[in-house]
């Protein structure tokens, strides 16, 4: 089974179970922008315990995320939001804090299946003299739509929240998703030559209702201050 795993200490971010299916029914999908369907599980864990799972059919995919750590980590935060600039001289200290912000998400216009969110915050501190900057990162992954289930009972969403990520728990994020979707054309490469196989019901049904529902992507969003 082809699975791919982010991992930050006892947390776990877990691509599994892809399916793919290129637009006509005997083409081999080379490239991640050759499909018709996409499905796959996401799963976030903390040990043992699973904080947050869902079935993916629509969009944000995974293979939009790469882009979209690269433009948060490289965004000009001249440009940013200003959150809060501290100027405190009490005791003839001088004090100065400064909080830059900015965010990307990656969402639809329901999110019956999930969502990312990358919030950046650059400090700078100057404590009477001594200078320390830092960037940390929050990154939120969930679902916030409400959705009713076969028996039409209301279903809420869930997020979970990251916090204290650096750029480098970034960047393996971005290559845990580009090794995941290697591993997915790869494995759909294999299956092609041994013969496909087919959707499931509920990978099916999971599509029809986004057409049902109209789904239309939002794209990608850059919230920044100005």
């Amino acid at each position: 089974m082809t699975q791919t795993v982010w991992s930050k200490g006892d947390l776990k971010i877990i691509y599994s179970n892809p399916f793919i299916q290129g637009f006509e029914e005997n083409a081999v999908c080379t490239s991640m922008n050759d499909y018709l369907y996409f499905y796959y599980d996401v799963t976030v864990m903390n040990r043992e315990k699973t904080l947050f799972s869902s079935r993916i059919g629509t969009a944000p995919l995974v293979h939009q995320l790469p882009a979209e750590i690269d433009r948060i980590i490289g965004f000009d935060m001249e440009k940013a939001l200003v959150t809060a600039d501290i100027h405190n001289n009490t005791w003839d200290v001088p004090f100065h804090r400064l909080t830059k912000f900015a965010m990307v998400s990656l969402d639809a216009d329901i999110r019956n299946d999930y969502y990312y969110k990358i919030e950046r915050e650059d400090n700078v501190v100057n404590d009477d003299g001594n200078l320390d900057e830092w960037t940390s990162y929050t990154l939120s992954i969930g679902n916030t739509g409400e959705y009713y289930d076969d028996e039409k009972t209301p279903q809420h969403g869930q997020v979970v929240e990251i916090r204290g990520l650096t750029e480098s728990d970034l960047i393996a994020l971005k290559e845990t998703a580009l090794t995941f979707c290697k591993d997915v054309l790869k494995a759909h490469e294999e299956e092609k030559k041994g013969g496909m196989r087919s959707m499931t019901g509920n990978e099916l049904k999971s599509y029809n209702t986004s057409l049902n529902k109209q789904f239309k992507p939002t794209g990608i969003n850059l919230w920044e201050g100005k």
